[in-house]
């Protein structure tokens, strides 16, 4: 019944007799017992969207996207105070974390990544935390999830010199260095190369 009953101060729920049988019992009344109905606790604080924030990068970073923007609206008729929960993971950060909602306004928070993310190091598991934004006046909660993946930076090379010039008698041969280094920091994949002449 909740496309009927979703958002309404009362609900009326009729009940209907049939006999459906042939070998059924008609009788002219009949009692209902253990009838139970429930619903979630509506709330006059909407919080969209409903997506949480999916970041992704190299260890250091940039990570995208950086951050999730989340609008709060007051949908009742009487003031209310909300506030976000302070995020258990320290790589997170909102703003603003808590405010007063008159009827009918908004209010926009931002939740982004901070420096934090940028000393994690690559972890085979998702690092994750849920972002609470919290009703005070009801005390109704509505959770989104925060999730960062870093992964292992790709190999980085350098080469010098970048060119080579030889000047070598006839039937003589000569010989000069490359310097092949891997620029990536500790814990980067290993650099893999092959050389040959064109």
């Amino acid at each position: 019944i909740g496309s009927v009953a979703d958002n309404q101060a009362g609900v009326r729920i009729r009940w209907g007799y049939q006999v459906s049988s042939s070998g059924a019992w008609s009788r002219s009344g009949w009692n209902l017992d253990d009838i139970r109905l429930a619903g979630d606790q509506a709330d006059y604080l909407s919080v969209a969207p409903a997506a949480g924030l999916a970041a992704q990068g190299f260890e250091g970073g940039p990570f995208a996207p950086a951050s999730a923007t989340y609008t709060l609206s007051n949908t009742g008729s009487s003031v209310l105070h909300w506030r976000v929960q302070p995020p258990a993971a320290a790589w997170l950060s909102v703003s603003p974390s808590q405010g007063t909602l008159a009827p009918g306004v908004t209010d926009q928070v931002e939740v982004a990544l901070n420096s934090v993310a940028a000393s994690l190091a690559w972890n085979a598991t998702p690092y994750a935390c849920q972002v609470v934004f919290e009703n005070v006046s009801s005390g109704v909660t509505f959770p989104r999830n925060a999730q960062l993946t870093v992964s292992v930076p790709p190999a980085q090379a350098s080469l010098a010199p970048e060119s080579l010039l030889f000047f070598c008698p006839l039937g003589q041969t000569g010989a000069q260095t490359l310097t092949l280094r891997n620029l990536a920091p500790a814990g980067s994949a290993a650099l893999t190369f092959t050389a040959k002449a064109v």
